[in-house]
C-alpha cells in the first residue's frame, strides 16, 4: 500500500471519532475530500532538501480557495505505524502564501520532523512558519510518539 492510500485509510478510521471529525472539518460519516488531503512519507536527511528529517507537501494554490481545511498527513517512523494529522485552514494558507516556497503554482512545504522543531516549514527561502498549532489529536490507540 502506498503512503497516500495508507493515509486515507487512517483518516477514515480516526474520522469516525466525532471530536476528530470536527477538528478535521468533517461531517459525521464523511472521510473528507481526498483533493484537500496531502500526505507525505517521512524523508530521511539524505533524501530531504533541508538535509534533516522532514515531510514534503505540495499544495496546489487553487486548493486554498474557499473555506475549510487542507489536511496534511505525515507518516511517523516508529511503531506502531501511524500518522500525525494537521488540519490547516485554507484561509491561513492564503494569508501566509507569500511566506512559503512556491513552485509551479504550488505551495511547497518541507515540514521538520526533528525533535523541538516539529511541523516548522524549513524549506530554503521560507519564513519558518510553525504549523504545529493545527495538529489534530487522533486518539485511536496509535498515538504518535513524542519526539
Amino acid at each position: 500500500m502506498n503512503i497516500r492510500a495508507a493515509a486515507l485509510e487512517y483518516l477514515e478510521d480516526v474520522g469516525r471519532e466525532p471530536t476528530v471529525a470536527q477538528a478535521l472539518g468533517l461531517r459525521r460519516g464523511q472521510s473528507g475530500s481526498s483533493k484537500d488531503i496531502a500526505s507525505s512519507r517521512l524523508f530521511p536527511p539524505s533524501e530531504s532538501a533541508t538535509k534533516a528529517r522532514a515531510w514534503w507537501h505540495d499544495i496546489d494554490l487553487h486548493k486554498t480557495n474557499g473555506d475549510g481545511n487542507i489536511i496534511l498527513v505525515c507518516e511517523w517512523d516508529r511503531p506502531p505505524p501511524g500518522f500525525y494529522v494537521l488540519a490547516v485552514p485554507k484561509s491561513w494558507l492564503r494569508e501566509h502564501q507569500e511566506s512559503f516556497a512556491q513552485v509551479g503554482g504550488k505551495l511547497r512545504l518541507h515540514l521538520s520532523a526533528e525533535p523541538g522543531e516539529l511541523f516548522i516549514d524549513r524549506r530554503y527561502g521560507s519564513a519558518n512558519l510553525n504549523l504545529g498549532e493545527f495538529q489534530v489529536e487522533c486518539r485511536d490507540g496509535r498515538e504518535p510518539p513524542h519526539p
